[in-house]
């Protein structure tokens, strides 16, 4: 399996299988900066600081971005992101949607989310 998955022509040419389509999901928001998506984005190549990953957050209702190049993506990074990009400018928003990543499923996250 590994050989398939390096293999060049193997990849650009092979039948590409999809899954069945689904119908889409409308998310809405009741008010500006009510829910924000929450996601990491990287690894890019490292950059002056060691930086090689972007926390990027939007707001559903008004799709305003909130973007932060960090170096590590813990849970503690994640928590100072939401704090000072999200919180302590636009006020509590009463919902974070996000992937479980390990950052955002973890104790330290659910505290103070």
């Amino acid at each position: 399996m590994n050989y398939v998955k390096k293999c060049d022509k193997c990849q650009r040419f092979a039948d590409v299988r999809q899954a069945p389509l689904e119908r889409l999901h409308v998310m809405t928001s009741l008010w500006p900066f009510y829910r924000w998506g929450i996601d990491i984005l990287g690894p890019f190549p490292i950059a002056p600081g060691q930086l090689k990953f972007l926390i990027v957050a939007v707001d559903y209702f008004t799709k305003w971005v909130e973007v932060e190049p960090v170096a590590t993506i813990i849970a503690e990074r994640i928590k100072r992101f939401v704090w000072k990009r999200i919180v302590c400018r636009f006020g509590l928003p009463a919902e974070i949607v996000s992937d479980n990543g390990t950052q955002f499923a973890s104790s330290t996250t659910a505290k103070f989310c």
